[in-house]
Formats: structure tokens, C-alpha cells, sequence
């Protein structure tokens, strides 16, 4: 913040809610400042939103959808209902729900708070508390509570160093199911059971190796698409079982975490929280109870403490952390520490134990398992370093009987030594102690080299005593070219201890060449029949011209025959995909092929969405599948907004295993509107059709209309046709309705159909008299409650004006 003529200003970027800034400056002449100050929030009002509610033989219909911000008591209230369910799903894209939401911030950073599985959504914000109904993670910070239930929550704000109070209750679907899903090389996957509810899905990507796991959080709306009806995710990119990283040979898995439509078995889950964080030290308890019977099901109860004094170079170090957890009479107790010295000395103590079957929050490993490393540097170029590690862990043989306690196994390990940097070689030698099933006592030595083109590290322990068996691991990497490398990697298991004796090496290489990748790796035969296979990959991207592109990817993975593998399996995928975009014209087209255990799967998508000029847009989307399961699915829609003239275009078709029912359906509808000053029409088309049982085509055509006598009453008339071609069925709606404006911005309407039928769109069609009673929320609702209503210059502003007999809030484009 620079000063002129004695002022600063610091200006921020617009805030979602009040909040308290604390600001601290130095000016330079040894005396810091400090100052707080509590940003308001803004006095302006934002109302938006539309009732309506039908009265007929059908029974009573209600339609509601708003959002509303306003200031409120010092604070700032963001409120969303909607009778056909909120999105669930933080995406601002997104379309899980049909009508308006509430959202805020500006253009370039755009936040969507309420989302949940409720029609309503509400969160207060206050400068000393927040309060909220909605979707989101739980605001306990002590236990890990798992998805994003939805859940009425209070948060407290307080100074820095009084304590912060929280606590949520909510009702919990306990239909929670996860799944490890194996690609295949395609875009497109399937859960095992839907439907899922909407935005309760998280998708794990788990990379395996010979160095271990690794996992990444995929984001939903850019990595991947669910289809919750029918269980569908859609990748952004096609994902291979094997793939090659580092040279390496890897496999690749997905796992989904979802919940299941059902409402009605949702159960009480609830939690609450206190914490207090001063200066490095921050301190919390909680206790969380979740319903169900899987894991971190019932209460939890724990306190965890953290000291932190943050990572400086030119000063000492110091971070520590514990947690102490008690579910069903089980504990589960961590601690870790971890400190530096300027000088460069390093030291780390880690130590947990948790009780065989502790099922709470948290869990980690069954047992008593502690690790203790330090690293002390002795000159320039040498550094002493120590480590030990003790497990006390339920035996994995599986020898336990039926009843009473697993049986243990405890191992511990101690080692020391020196390593010297001696850029660009590095040396070690050590010693290492086992105690255990597996003691002895070995001599290990290191060495590396980390110059272009060579880095490579190789790691071996020679047992001096014991049954434990000689071991190196070896990491090598050559750059033959500026575009092309080979790699080596894994550990062998040399013969002299109880170990089965072998190796788990991979041989890589590969090649960069402008917009080109090339990987291959070859996994040496293992002891234990694995191994023995090889992949190779390929990728390319083209730049066809400024608005068009081309992607072509693919992939083999082979098993070779040997001991133990009769039968070698191959496995091979290939990509193609075209992109296209301009200023009115966004287009892409993909075709993922793979073969797996013989047989043939194939999946196609295209899509595109135009432009066709400033009033009219288009936009189309397909997808099928063929091979095991096959499918087509197909969706079209249009829309028109230009001066008095509106309309609404769709189409889809499904079947196979891309149909929500499994049978092919053909479903259509169309309308075109035109609004005058005191009159307007509207015409629409429905069909629906079976393909391959031409008794099943029905038609529907539609014409209504409504005229304003006044400012203040209105007539209408409508008139339906179905007709079904096959039987020569026809049947025919007709009815008439009028309305009143009771109030500024409500209308009543009374109407009778005289004759009726059961529609195929979302039309009233039914024989009978009905009700509607239709209200809009916009400033004239406020004028009329502040007593400052205004008569109405015409009737053409009036959202809530009837359009016809139609339910406005179902069928106005």
C-alpha cells in the first residue's frame, strides 16, 4: 500500500458476506499499527419469484420459485426456493433443476451457496455468526466428516483467541455407496446401482505403482459428468487400466462415492464443535454422530491440538499435531512432530495407536505404530542421519478363529549412517537393524549420480545376520535426446532370507516430439506369476486450422505367456476427437474404441450449440454405445427470444442401455408465443412415440390465447388435440378462463375445460373447473406492503399476467 501525501487507500475486491478485517502496517519508524474494521454489507434489496398454485379435479398444484438478498438485522440473507428441488451441485452451470437460483459475485468469480436436496435453501451471514440450510461440507474441522450433507449449520465469528463455536444437524441418506470402477480406455462408465441423487457423487482417481498409491480428487463438471437418472459418468478425456508415468508401468481405477435417490431414509446425523486458535497454537473438540452401519458410522468424540510456527529458513521450525478420537468404546490416538534448525538439522516423531475394530471418524491403521527420524548435517557436504520405526499390527495372514482378537505381529526397525553430496554424485553407508518375524542385522549403501543426461539412484542392504533377504532398489533415468528418455525402476529380492526371492522392475521409454507423446514399458516377470507385460501409448494433438483441432490418442497393453498364465490377455484402445469453435459455432465429435477380454466396445458422441444469429440458438447432442451393452441416446432443442415472438424447441430420443427405462422412447414439443400490448397467442406440439410399435405415436397440438379488457381483468381460451394416428383416437380439450388482479403482482384465475383428457405434456388438460392463483415477487410486492403501491401504467410489465390457461410458471419460455 503505497502513501500519498500521508493517505493509503486499500481497496477490496466485493465480499460475499460482512466481515471483520484486521489490518496491521509498518510504517517504518518502529511502532506497527493495528486497526479493525467491519465491512458492511450492502443496503440494496434483490427479490425475485413467482407462485402459482391450480385448484382442479386433479387436486391442488403449487409452482414456486425465488430468490431473494437482502440486508437483515446487521447481517446479509440469501434465500432460494424452488418446488422442483435445488440444484445439487455447487457448479454455477449447472442444470440439475430448472428455474432461477441464487447466485452472487461478479462476473469473473461466481459463487452458488445454496444447493441441497431440499426446495429451500437459506444462509445468513453476520459479522459475529453465520447460519444456513444447505448443501456443504459439515464446519467441524476436528474429524473428517464425510460428503456434503444437507445441513442446517451455525457458525460463530469471533476476535483472534476467543473461542469459535459450530455445530450442524441434518438428515443423512444412509443408501451411501462406493465402488472401484476399472476403465477401459473409453469416456464412458457406469455405476453399479441409481439412481444417484444428484450432486452427492464424488469421483477418486487411484494411480498404482511400483513406488505405491496416489490419488486425486476429479472435479465434477470439468473432469467428469454423472447422469444420476441412469448412473452414466462421462469423462472428460479417455482413461486406460494401464497407463505409463515415469517410465513406469501404472494402473489406473476410478472410485465413486455417491447416495441413492430416496429421501424417505434419510436419517439424523448432527455434530458440534469448539476451537481456539492463538498465536501458533490452535485447540478443538468435537463430537459427531452419523446414522448407518458403515464406517464412521455412530458418535465420535475427539480433541485435537496443533503448534505451528511456520516454515523460515533463518530461524528454528517447530510443527505438532495430535489427535485423541473414541467411538463404541474404541480409541484411536495420533501424534506427529515435525522441527528444523537454521543449521539444517531436520527431525520428525510420529506415533498412533488404535484399537482393533475402531470403526469412528478418521481411522487409520489397526495397531501401535511409531517413526522417529532426524538428519543432522556435519560440514558442507556430509550429513548423519537416523531413523527407527516400531508396528504393532493384527496379524494379515488371517489366522485369527472366529472369535476372540486377531493376533499381532510387531516388527521394529532402527538404522543409521552418513551421506555425502558430492555434486553430482551422492554416496551413503549405514547400518539397519530388524526385530521381529523378519531380524537381522544388514550393511546398506547408496549411491547416485544427477547430471544430464543421467540421474539414477541405486539402494542396496546386505544382511549381515538374520532371515531377512538382500534388497536394492534402483531408480535410473537416461535422456537419449532432447525428445526421447528410457527409464528403469522397482526393487529386486535377492535369495539368502525367508522372502520369496525376486524382482519388480520396469523398463521405460519416452518420447516428446512437438505436439506428439510416445510412452512405453515392459514389467519384468515377477516370483509370483505377475508381471511379464508390456504397454505402449501414443497421443497427438493437431491444430487443423485457427478454429478447428484434432486429438488422437491410444494405447496396447500386452500380457506375455509364462508360468502360471496360459491364457495372456491383450488389451488395446484408440481415441479420435475433432473440436471446432467460433464466435457462433462451438462443435466437438469423439470416438473411443477398446478391446477387453475379446470383446469390442465402441462409443461415439458428437455435439454442438449455434449461434444461428443475436435472437435464435440451436444446440444438438448424441452419444451411443455398442459391443456387450448398446445404446443411443439423443437430444435436440431451440430457442427463440426476439421482440414480441418467443419460443422453445426439444427433442430427444433413448434407448438400450442409454434409456432410463431400457425401451426406445421418441419424445417432441414445440411452442411458439407472440405477446402484443393487450393480447397473445401461443400455439405448441407435443409428440410421443415408440419406435417400432406405431400404435404408440400420439400428437398433441395446441392453440390458446388471452386478451386484457383492463389493466385489471383478463379472458382467455384454450383449445387441445390428441390424436393417435394408429387407433384414430382423437380427443379434445377445450376450456376458457378468467382472471382479476386482486393486488399488484397477483392475479386470480378461474377456469373451466369443458371437455378433457390426460396430456402428454405439462399442459391442463383435464375436464373440470380449476383455480390458479399466480404471484409475482418484485418491487411491487415491497410497494405494497410499505403501503406505496402504485397503479400500473399496462398490463405487458406484469409477470404474473396470465398467458393463457397454461400453468405460467411450467409452460412460459
Amino acid at each position: 500500500m503505497r502513501l500519498r501525501e500521508g493517505e493509503g487507500v486499500l481497496e477490496f475486491a466485493p465480499q460475499a458476506a460482512p466481515v471483520r478485517l484486521g489490518l496491521d502496517a509498518d510504517l517504518g519508524d518502529g511502532q506497527p499499527l493495528h486497526a479493525e474494521q467491519r465491512l458492511e454489507a450492502g443496503q440494496g434489496t434483490v427479490a425475485a419469484g413467482l407462485v402459482s398454485a391450480t385448484l382442479s379435479g386433479a387436486g391442488l398444484t403449487v409452482t414456486a420459485r425465488g430468490t431473494l438478498e437482502t440486508p437483515l438485522a446487521g447481517g446479509h440473507l440469501i434465500a432460494a426456493v424452488n418446488t422442483d428441488g435445488l440444484p445439487g451441485s455447487d457448479d454455477p452451470g449447472n442444470n440439475d433443476a430448472p428455474g432461477p437460483y441464487a447466485a452472487r459475485g461478479d462476473r469473473s468469480a461466481q459463487t452458488v451457496p445454496l444447493t441441497g436436496q431440499d426446495p429451500a435453501a437459506f444462509q445468513y451471514d453476520h459479522a459475529d455468526f453465520t447460519v444456513a440450510y444447505r448443501q456443504g461440507n459439515a464446519p467441524i474441522e476436528t474429524l473428517s466428516v464425510p460428503g456434503q450433507p444437507t445441513a442446517l449449520s451455525a457458525v460463530t465469528h469471533a476476535a483472534p483467541g476467543a473461542p469459535v463455536f459450530t455445530a450442524f444437524v441434518a438428515g443423512v441418506s444412509v443408501t451411501a455407496r462406493t465402488e472401484t470402477l476399472t476403465p477401459d480406455g473409453t469416456r464412458l462408465l457406469r455405476l453399479a446401482q441409481f439412481p444417484a441423487v444428484p450432486g452427492s457423487d464424488t469421483l477418486d482417481l487411484i494411480v498404482s505403482g511400483p513406488t505405491g498409491d496416489t490419488e486425486r480428487r476429479l472435479t465434477r463438471g470439468q473432469d467428469y459428468t454423472l447422469d444420476a437418472e441412469t448412473g452414466l459418468i462421462t469423462l472428460a478425456s479417455p482413461l486406460p487400466a494401464f497407463t505409463v508415468e515415469g517410465g513406469l508401468l501404472v494402473t489406473q481405477s476410478l472410485r465413486a462415492a455417491y447416495r441413492l435417490e430416496g429421501a424417505g431414509e434419510r436419517q439424523l446425523a448432527f455434530g458440534a464443535e469448539i476451537r481456539v486458535k492463538r498465536g501458533a497454537l490452535n485447540v478443538s473438540a468435537a463430537t459427531v454422530s452419523l446414522p448407518g452401519t458403515g464406517a464412521g458410522s455412530g458418535n465420535t468424540t475427539a480433541v485435537r491440538a496443533a503448534y505451528d510456527t511456520g516454515r523460515d529458513a533463518s530461524s528454528a521450525a517447530l510443527s505438532v499435531t495430535s489427535l485423541a478420537a473414541i467411538s463404541g468404546g474404541n480409541v484411536s490416538v495420533s501424534a506427529a512432530a515435525a522441527g528444523s534448525l537454521p543449521s539444517g538439522a531436520r527431525l520428525s516423531v510420529s506415533a498412533a495407536h488404535q484399537s482393533d475394530g475402531y470403526a469412528g471418524l478418521n481411522a487409520a491403521r489397526d495397531g501401535t505404530h511409531a517413526t522417529a527420524s532426524a538428519a543432522v548435517p556435519i560440514g558442507a557436504r556430509l550429513s548423519a542421519e537416523v531413523a527407527g520405526e516400531y508396528h504393532d499390527a493384527p496379524d494379515s495372514s488371517g489366522a485369527a478363529g472366529s472369535t476372540g482378537p486377531a493376533p499381532h505381529t510387531q516388527q521394529a526397525q532402527v538404522s543409521a549412517g552418513v551421506r555425502a553430496n558430492l555434486n553430482p554424485v551422492t554416496l551413503g553407508l549405514g547400518v539397519k537393524s530388524q526385530f521381529g518375524p523378519s531380524e537381522g542385522t544388514s550393511l546398506t549403501a547408496s549411491a547416485g549420480y544427477h547430471a544430464a543426461p543421467v540421474d539414477v539412484d541405486v539402494t542396496h542392504a546386505q544382511p549381515l545376520t538374520g532371515n531377512v533377504n538382500p534388497q536394492t532398489t534402483l531408480s535410473a533415468r537416461y535422456q537419449v535426446t532432447r525428445q526421447v528418455a528410457a527409464t528403469l525402476g522397482g526393487t529386486v529380492t535377492w535369495p539368502g532370507g525367508n522372502a520369496v526371492p525376486g524382482q519388480a522392475l520396469s523398463l521405460g521409454l519416452e518420447s516428446r516430439l512437438g505436439g506428439t507423446n510416445l510412452r512405453a514399458a515392459y514389467e519384468l516377470p515377477t516370483a509370483g506369476g505377475g508381471g511379464n507385460r508390456a504397454r505402449f501409448g501414443a497421443d497427438t494433438t493437431l491444430p487443423l486450422s485457427a478454429n478447428l483441432s484434432a486429438s488422437l490418442g491410444g494405447g496396447l497393453t500386452q500380457e506375455l505367456a509364462g508360468q502360471g498364465r496360459p491364457d495372456p490377455q491383450r488389451e488395446y484402445n484408440l481415441n479420435a476427437a475433432l473440436r471446432y469453435r467460433d464466435a457462433r459455432l462451438s462443435a466437438s465429435g469423439s470416438s473411443d474404441f477398446s478391446v477387453k477380454n475379446g470383446q469390442l466396445r465402441t462409443v461415439l458422441r458428437g455435439g454442438a450449440s449455434l449461434s444461428v444469429n443475436d435472437f435464435a440458438t440451436l444446440n444438438v447432442d448424441t452419444l451411443s454405445e455398442f459391443g456387450p451393452a448398446r445404446g443411443d441416446r439423443f437430444t435436440a432443442g431451440g430457442a427463440l427470444r426476439k421482440n414480441a415472438w418467443q419460443g422453445l424447441l426439444s427433442a430427444s430420443y433413448e434407448r438400450g442401455s442409454l434409456s432410463t427405462t431400457g425401451a426406445g422412447t421418441l419424445l417432441g414439443s414445440g411452442e411458439l408465443a407472440y405477446h402484443a400490448a393487450t393480447w397473445a397467442m401461443r400455439g405448441g406440439l407435443a409428440v410421443r412415440a415408440v419406435p417400432g410399435d406405431p400404435g404408440s405415436l400420439t400428437v398433441q397440438p395446441s392453440l390458446s390465447g388471452s386478451y386484457h379488457l383492463s389493466d385489471r381483468f383478463a379472458v382467455g381460451g384454450a383449445l387441445h388435440t390428441q390424436w393417435q394416428p394408429a387407433t384414430g383416437v382423437a380427443r379434445t380439450a377445450a376450456g376458457v378462463e378468467g382472471s382479476v388482479r386482486a393486488l399488484p403482482g397477483t392475479w386470480l384465475t378461474l377456469g373451466y375445460n369443458f371437455t378433457g383428457f390426460d396430456s402428454i405434456s405439462t399442459q391442463a388438460t383435464q375436464r373440470g373447473a380449476y383455480l390458479r392463483l399466480d404471484i409475482s415477487a418484485d418491487e411491487r410486492i415491497r410497494n405494497l406492503l410499505s403501503g406505496a403501491a402504485k397503479p400500473d401504467a399496462g398490463k405487458t410489465d406484469d409477470p404474473a399476467a396470465p398467458a393463457g390457461p397454461e400453468t405460467p410458471a411450467k409452460d412460459t419460455p
